[in-house]
């Protein structure tokens, strides 16, 4: 059974609303592509994108 890691959550909010990290990166992807986009580095966004939260997987984060 696959285990769900997020990225936003709220102790206020039933956990079907928490953001996962998978849905978080996407979102966060589709916007670096785009903010780099207007100076030919939509590619580089795409990857900073990716690695921005990537800390979020680990234990401790995931804990808190």
């Amino acid at each position: 059974m696959p285990v769900n890691i997020y990225a936003h959550s709220r102790a206020d909010a039933p956990m079907e609303k928490w953001q996962t990290l998978q849905a978080h990166c996407k979102a966060v992807v589709a916007m670096s592509a785009a903010f780099a986009a207007p100076f030919a580095s939509g590619e580089h966004g795409c990857i900073l994108g990716n690695l921005h939260d990537l800390g979020k997987a680990r234990d401790s984060f995931q804990s808190y």
